[in-house]
């Protein structure tokens, strides 16, 4: 983390790398003055909280960690009222959050929207991608978190101006990306894609602000990256041509214990794959990733690290810190720095 700068978190894989936890680790050992996310129920971050695994969808979870931040949901965040206002109960944060009045509202019309439309693409059917579209269309069949009552309180008008300002007098944000990097809807596998770019040019846009306020990009790779799991008439998607479908059951066999993963939304079991350089490289290169942490560490056998060291230490990276990390109930044991 850099002090008084926006720092970025991004996931460089397909999304459910564990960034929700390195969020948390890093306003654990950093002072978050804002925290920013641009979330839509689509994509769930899992997190570790009084000792329970949680679920959140729309706040940023550095936000929820660091108790004296303040939190700020961008005009990107597409709102599901109902998940909100209960993460703003359940995490009691009422007092220190502030909304985009351009914050695009789902409801069910969105809902039912992609569960006629976008079977064929295996979506998670949460309305984030309709209710973008809707707004792009300037559709009156979508409202903004200005048009909500129970937002009121909550609403922050000329937020870019306070995240400017505050960053100007030496404050320190994390921006938080949701998704992967590879789910990019302008990548080459459109359109079995997100709604939207997952780039840090994305979130910046989102706030209105200057790159000039950009701190240190932090990258969350996994070994094995995920795709979400298909549906019966619906696919989720390719990979890179240096990687390949397994088999939970392979990977399973391969590391000597038994692995299986669901997602955090639809909670179907993942797609998983071996590591692609290729993915790998381009995200980390396009979003000036200067900082890596390394997810599912544990899926490696002990050669097999070696070689990740090998190849994130080579001269084709610039990379300030690198991170491994094996499982994350607990950091001080799960994360080990190797740069």
């Amino acid at each position: 983390m850099q002090n008084g700068k926006l720092n970025v978190l991004i996931d460089v894989s397909y999304g459910s790398t564990g960034k929700g936890n390195i969020a948390a680790y890093l306003a654990s050992k950093h002072k978050i003055d804002l925290a920013i996310s641009n979330h839509g129920p689509n994509s769930g971050h899992s997190i570790i909280y009084n000792d329970e695994v949680k679920v959140v969808k729309m706040l940023p979870v550095s936000g929820i960690y660091d108790k004296n931040s303040t939190i700020f949901l961008g005009s990107g965040s597409v709102i599901d009222i109902d998940i909100l206002l209960k993460e703003i109960k359940e995490f009691d944060v009422a007092d220190r959050i502030v909304i985009s009045p351009f914050a695009p509202i789902v409801n069910d019309y969105c809902k039912e929207y992609e569960k006629e439309h976008l079977q064929y693409i295996a979506s998670t059917f949460q309305g984030t991608g309709a209710a973008i579209g809707l707004k792009a269309m300037r559709s009156q069949r979508i409202k903004l978190a200005r048009e909500h009552k129970e937002l009121d309180k909550y609403i922050g008008d000329n937020y870019s101006d306070v995240i400017r300002n505050r960053i100007n007098l030496d404050e320190t944000g994390l921006v938080d990306i949701a998704q992967g990097w590879g789910l990019s809807i302008d990548t080459e596998f459109f359109p079995f894609t997100t709604s939207r770019c997952v780039n840090v040019g994305q979130a910046l846009a989102y706030l209105d602000v200057p790159h000039t306020l950009m701190g240190n990009v932090i990258g969350v790779a996994r070994t094995y990256p995920i795709r979400v799991g298909n549906v019966p008439n619906g696919y989720s998607g390719d990979t890179y041509s240096d990687s390949k479908e397994i088999s939970w059951e392979e990977l399973s066999k391969k590391i000597g214990r038994n692995v299986s993963e669901l997602t955090s939304v639809t909670k179907r079991v993942r797609r998983v794959f071996t590591f692609s350089k290729q993915l790998f490289e381009m995200a980390v290169y396009r979003n000036s990733v200067s900082i890596l942490f390394l997810t599912f560490v544990d899926y490696l056998l002990e050669h097999e690290k070696q070689e990740f060291v090998e190849y994130l230490t080579s001269d084709r990276f610039k990379f300030k810190e690198i991170y491994f990390v094996s499982g994350f109930w607990n950091w001080d044991t799960a994360i080990q720095r190797i740069k």
